[in-house]
Formats: C-alpha cells, sequence, structure tokens
C-alpha cells in the first residue's frame, strides 16, 4: 500500500477533507507501526485488516475528536497486547515451529 493510500485511509476514518496535515498523518501512521513492531507484533502489514483496525483506533486517539481520544486510546492498549499475544502475529507461529 502506497504512502498515498495510506493517507487517503486514515483520513476517511478521520471524515478530513484537507491536505493540510498529511504529512503529519503519515508520521502518526507509521508511529503506530513501529510501537507495534516493538510490541513484538511483527506481523504489521497495513494491507490486513485487522492491522488497519489498530491503526484506526491509534490515529482516532492522536488526531479525532477530543471527547474520544481517551477510549480510543484505551482500545488501541488493549489490542496491541491481544496481538502482541496472538501467535498469528508475533512471530511464533512459523514454520520452523510447526516441524518441531
Amino acid at each position: 500500500m502506497s504512502d498515498s493510500d495510506i493517507v487517503t485511509m486514515a483520513k476517511g476514518w478521520l471524515r478530513w477533507a484537507t491536505n493540510s496535515k498529511d504529512s503529519e498523518i503519515l508520521m502518526i501512521v507509521n508511529s503506530c507501526l513501529n510501537q507495534l513492531y516493538i510490541a513484538g507484533i511483527v506481523e504489521n502489514d497495513i494491507g490486513k485488516p485487522i492491522i488497519q483496525g489498530i491503526v484506526r483506533m491509534y490515529v482516532l486517539a492522536m488526531l479525532g475528536p477530543m471527547e474520544g481520544r481517551e477510549l480510543w486510546m484505551k482500545a488501541y492498549e488493549a489490542y496491541k497486547i491481544a496481538l502482541a499475544l496472538s501467535s498469528d502475529y508475533n512471530g511464533t507461529n512459523s514454520v520452523e515451529s510447526e516441524e518441531d
């Protein structure tokens, strides 16, 4: 997925039409993907719907309406923990481990 596709998708979540914050949106999405990787979620392809869902939560927590940001951040943190514990996303469900 290209950077412009990612920004367009995030602006849809935010219901924004302006182009003035495109670089900030992309920076926030990349920050989220890096945080997921650091948390142990190595399967963090933005093309997967489950990863798009968690990135959406993070974007809304950072740039969404003020009254909902705290709730979105709590949802993001809970979802991040769940994905980090899932062998489908933390890299422990590899072919090597299945052969053992």
